[in-house]
């Protein structure tokens, strides 16, 4: 009977130190620039991250891959195809916006997107995709997004947009 309190003690002391030295590595309340992920910690991980600012610099397309995104593990995103579509800008010439909802598998992924120019076949190509930070826990919850995509303005002709291999729509440019 002493052996087994004395187990559940150890566990208990266990799985509250890990909890302590995980809220160590979280961001001061008043750092200069957020990132989505804590610094690395010196657990034996065998990853070195570097923080990825989720906010681009002016002129940097958005959701764009960027510097350091080879360090984070590559995920899935849901698409919501009935609420995504492609707008038409009222301006001169025509610029397209791709406006895209859907959820990312937890709140610690940000949504990275690639644009392919047209094809010989006035085909966009957009890869969705997202990403986060492989030695960080968090909590598993759907975390939903809405994204405005600049796609840019095109030459006369009708063009097809597919995400991720599907067709999401079509545009005529005139």
């Amino acid at each position: 009977m002493v052996r087994y309190l004395l187990t559940i003690l150890l566990l208990l002391t266990v799985v509250l130190t890990a909890c302590s030295k995980s809220t160590e590595t979280s961001s001061p309340v008043n750092s200069t620039a957020p990132t989505p992920y804590p610094p690395p910690s010196d657990q034996g991980s065998s990853v070195t991250l570097q923080p990825v600012n989720p906010y681009p610099a002016p002129g940097e397309p958005a959701y764009a891959p960027a510097h350091g995104d080879e360090n984070l593990k590559r995920g899935t995103v849901e698409l919501d195809k009935k609420s995504s579509q492609i707008l038409t800008l009222e301006s001169q010439p025509p610029q397209m916006v791709l406006q895209l909802k859907g959820s990312l598998p937890t709140p610690c992924h940000i949504l990275k997107v690639v644009i392919s120019p047209a094809d010989d076949q006035n085909r966009i190509n957009v890869e969705v995709y997202s990403l986060s930070d492989p030695v960080k826990i968090c909590t598993q919850m759907l975390q939903p997004f809405d994204a405005s995509i600049h796609l840019g303005s095109f030459p006369s002709g009708t063009y097809t947009v597919w995400v991720n291999g599907e067709k999401l729509g079509e545009f005529s440019v005139k």
